[in-house]
């Protein structure tokens, strides 16, 4: 509680502190006559100390002049005509005058100002959108929205400002997806129509366009059963589900998966038995069957694991221990820490697993090998730890030089041996993880290509 205390009264005191230094700056630029920069001293004073009665009392003086002269600096801006600067500069007094009134310092502003400013942002509004409708005129659709924008930073209400800016800001990604949907490029064409609809939900034809570019450029593709030539069996069933997830995760809409139960009913009505890498002159059929594109078909072409385990070794190492000793005097005993040499064992495993995959994407239209690629990969696990029957805690490493009686780095590397993992992953955790990979390679391929 005392510390705490403690800690308050030095804020409060660096606070106080800092609010004088505050003041006395303030009052070098207030003699100087610079007003603006004296009140933000002023302000940061109070800021600092909201009790300092002089920092509030000179606020109070010199904020007056600087309201005043923000308010002359409106008043000349409207004379000349300078429409935007008066409007803008009557901001600057009244959000001044905001801030002011935050320290309790008010200052109010005169009626006949505020007729003024009501007068030239009507005006000033006026032309904004005289100049925005010229501007959609000549297609300048990004300078017309930011007409409309001004506008309704100052009336959200402001006659159709709001849709005409909406209008400016759709109206250039319409031409642009519509270019794209001429020119084949459906992807970009579906995306600018998206962000289109975003803005304006029914905006002309955007939602017709939008489902013909999606429909003109989705890919539906089949996954045919993989084949495996290795000894290990099921894993080209893990791979196709693995490939088969990925894929639909993406949430890609220009890609589609062939129901696989469907595919199988069809191709059993059909009697066609297709696996592994099909041949690829029944290709153009099955699209035509199942309303598919393109299709991925591979091939598991090895599978090993393998686990290493060296033989156990024997170490040596000392444990301390300790023992009393009655005094000499007869008064009480003392402690001697002593060494005894023993022994631990150390292990060292690892494991290996290593998959080939060899997939193809294929034309189901054409027949043509669209892509084609072999993943080789491995994974491994290692573990290296050690095993004592007593206390490890109180082992210390052993050298040529003697017993490291203290606690130096050789002897925590030691302890450290025996709290490490002693299990190895598994074959099932180190394939599985084996198999996320290949099908990340896979569909990272085939999205590049699509795309």
């Amino acid at each position: 509680m005392l510390k705490y205390l403690s800690l308050l009264l030095t804020i409060l005191l660096f606070s106080c502190s800092g609010s004088k230094k505050m003041l006395k700056k303030g009052r070098v630029l207030e003699h100087n006559k610079q007003y603006v920069e004296a009140s933000n001293f002023y302000f940061e004073a109070l800021n600092r100390k909201n009790s300092n009665v002089d920092a509030s009392i000179a606020l109070n003086r010199v904020g007056n002049k600087v309201l005043n002269q923000y308010l002359n600096d409106f008043y000349k801006k409207e004379s000349i005509g300078d429409i935007k600067s008066a409007v803008y500069g009557y901001l600057k007094a009244f959000n001044y005058q905001k801030k002011l009134s935050k320290y309790k310092i008010y200052n109010d502003i005169p009626n006949h100002y505020l007729e003024k400013y009501e007068n030239v942002k009507r005006i000033y509004l006026k032309n904004l959108y005289e100049v925005g409708e010229s501007l959609m005129n000549e297609l300048s659709y990004k300078n017309a929205e930011n007409s409309f924008t001004e506008i309704l930073k100052f009336n959200v209400e402001y006659k159709d400002a709001k849709q005409l800016r909406d209008i400016a800001y759709v109206e250039p990604l319409f031409i642009k997806a519509k270019i794209k949907l001429e020119g084949k490029n459906y992807r970009d064409a579906y995306n600018n129509f998206v962000l289109v609809l975003q803005r304006i939900p029914n905006y002309k034809d955007a939602i017709e366009s939008k489902a013909q570019a999606l429909e003109l450029g989705r890919h539906n593709f089949l996954l045919f059963t993989f084949e495996n030539i290795t000894h290990k069996k099921h894993i080209e069933t893990k791979i196709s589900n693995y490939i088969s997830n990925e894929l639909s995760n993406l949430n890609d809409p220009f890609l589609r998966l062939v129901d696989r139960g469907n595919f199988e009913k069809i191709m059993n009505e059909q009697e066609l038995a297709l696996s592994g890498f099909v041949d690829e002159s029944k290709a153009a059929e099955i699209g035509k069957l199942l309303g598919a594109q393109k299709a991925i078909s591979g091939k598991v072409i090895s599978y090993s694991h393998k686990v290493n385990q060296s033989q156990p070794q024997k170490k040596q190492a000392a444990e301390s221990y300790t023992v009393r000793k009655k005094r000499l005097d007869g008064e009480g005993y003392t402690s001697e820490t002593k060494y005894k040499k023993v022994n631990y064992t150390s292990y060292n495993k690892s494991i290996d697993v290593h998959v080939e995959f060899h997939y193809k994407l294929i034309s189901l239209e054409t027949s043509e090998v669209l892509l084609s690629d072999i993943i080789d990969i491995s994974l491994n696990d290692a573990v290296s730890y050690s095993v004592y029957n007593g206390d490890s805690k109180k082992l210390h490493s052993v050298s040529n030089s003697g017993i490291d009686k203290g606690y130096s780095p050789p002897t925590r590397k030691l302890r450290a041996q025996f709290s490490k993992r002693k299990k190895l992953k598994s074959e099932k955790e180190l394939s599985n993880d084996l198999f996320k990979s290949i099908s990340g390679k896979v569909s990272k391929k085939i999205t590049q290509y699509i795309e």
